[in-house]
């Protein structure tokens, strides 16, 4: 079957700030020098997916290229590129545009796809975002090799920070269904960012702006005729601004700074352990508290400890039996944050002791290795090549 084919351009991986009515949205935090790693274990018909949420003043705006740095041993790819709008829970829920693109592989360099074209299946530019948040999803489309693992290049990801914005990074895998990445132990966001504009420049807002020409009226040394509403004889509002009774920034009353921080697990160290053994391990995450469970498939956590807000400690179950088992952590307040398959238990008669790469130590569940010549000259980026494990979630 024939297909219409958008190349994408190849351009240098260089930085610039946004002009008024521009933005790059991202949720990856790669500079040029940081470690990648190219994401292998895509099969055809997977697909990746990433869902940006916008400024509330960018609206409304039109989605006008996207940059990807892809990598594999084959030098060009063939792709399903697709746009959806998302639910809720940011999850791809429905499709509004599509198209079929090419892509080559580079260390070195972004693919930056024009989205200004008329070879679209579906939809035609511009493509105008007056609300709400949106994904952009690229498909496995090996039209020369369309079974089995393909080796076209595949996107990389940010490491060093697990997943900053575990509900932006989307696998949609052989099962059919949209999973976050995290639930495959693929930690980092997707190098993938999505270019905007708008007609107008976003409004500067009126707070902050410097006083002109108005004359003191209070009794305190500046220059202002600022109205002060609190109960002092300066011109500024009190120096607890929040709504409790102590004397903290936050808005609770018990000296925190950060009451609203959502509980989440990035990672568990190792994730892979033995039948019958009770094995040290470390969650590291965010939002844990005194009183934060653990339970790895429905058994809890032994000698759990709340080191802080990041990190729990403690001895991996002796009861679970062999196989896949969840992850679980949940707080006091009855928030959780769930990881489907997150521990690997092996049996007795495969416990015999196996090195591990650098990535498995650090709960990645994915096989690592890095390709010869992959140091880029551009991004100078260290690179890591992985492989997903299939079966890593139910």
């Amino acid at each position: 079957m024939f297909k219409s084919l958008l190349s994408a351009i190849l351009l240098c991986a260089t930085s610039s700030s946004a002009q008024a009515g521009e933005a790059m949205l991202l949720n990856d935090s790669f500079v040029t020098g940081d470690t990648v790693a190219f994401q292998q274990g895509f099969w055809d018909g997977e697909c990746w997916g990433s869902t940006y949420v916008p400024e509330p003043h960018m609206y409304p705006f039109t989605i006008d290229t996207v940059d990807m740095l892809v990598y594999g041993d084959d030098p060009i790819g063939y792709y399903y590129f697709q746009l959806w709008w998302v639910d809720s829970n940011n999850k791809p829920e429905t499709m509004f545009a599509d198209t079929w693109i090419t892509m080559t592989s580079s260390t070195t360099a972004f693919n930056t796809l024009d989205l200004n074209i008329s070879e679209w299946l579906d939809g035609f530019p511009p493509f105008e975002v007056t609300s709400g948040n949106f994904a952009v999803v690229v498909c496995l489309d090996d039209i020369y090799a369309p079974s089995g693992a393909s080796m076209i290049p595949q996107i990389s990801r940010d490491v060093g920070d697990g997943n900053t914005y575990p509900d932006r990074n989307w696998i949609y895998d052989t099962s059919g269904s949209w999973v976050k990445s995290r639930n495959y132990l693929v930690m980092g966001d997707w190098v993938m960012r999505a270019n905007i504009s708008w007609d107008e420049p976003p409004a500067i807002p009126e707070t902050g702006l410097l006083d002109t020409g108005d004359a003191d009226t209070d009794a305190d040394a500046d220059t202002d005729a600022d109205a002060d509403v609190d109960a002092d004889s300066d011109a500024d509002a009190d120096v607890d601004a929040d709504t409790d009774a102590d004397s903290d920034t936050d808005a609770d009353a018990d000296g925190d700074s950060d009451p609203d921080v959502r509980l989440i697990v990035n990672q568990i160290t190792p994730s892979t352990f033995d039948e019958g053994v009770a094995t040290e391990v470390v969650l590291l995450g965010g939002g844990f508290v005194d009183g934060t469970t653990v339970t790895i498939g429905g058994a809890s956590l032994v000698g759990l400890d709340v080191v802080n807000s990041e990190t729990i400690q403690g001895r991996s179950p002796t009861t679970l039996g062999a196989g896949l088992h969840d992850l679980e952590a949940r707080n006091p307040d009855g928030s959780s944050d769930l990881i489907i398959g997150a521990v690997i238990v092996e049996a007795d008669e495969e416990a015999d002791p196996v090195e591990t790469t650098p990535a498995e130590e650090a709960g990645c569940a994915c096989t690592t290795s890095v390709p010869s010549g992959a140091v880029g000259a551009l991004l100078l980026a260290p690179l890591l090549w992985t492989r997903r494990r299939q079966s890593s979630h139910m």
